[in-house]
């Protein structure tokens, strides 16, 4: 993606509001493997909401995007599962 004049103007704009970098929190591999899910319940959740899909027991919208510069885009697929109370 080539950094036009534009779209550096832009980013200079948007920081103006918002601090780039700071709103995540960033997380090495480890603090991921230390803190996240194992490899099992991983697999068991997919399971479970294989099944549900399947039974179509979920709500999963269209996924909607926006694409504000040709090489921009910006796109979300959210999910609800209600019977696992999961939505992302």
């Amino acid at each position: 993606m080539a950094y036009t004049p534009e779209l550096l103007a832009e980013k200079k704009r948007i920081e103006q509001h918002v601090k780039i970098g700071s709103e995540a929190l960033y997380l090495t591999k480890a603090e991921c493997m230390e803190n996240g899910p194992t490899v099992e319940d991983t697999i068991a959740a997919v399971r479970k909401t294989f099944i549900a899909h399947g039974k179509k027991e979920y709500e999963m919208p269209a996924k909607i995007g926006v694409h504000p510069h040709d090489d921009v885009f910006y796109h979300a697929m959210p999910a609800y599962v209600p019977g696992q109370m999961a939505m992302g």
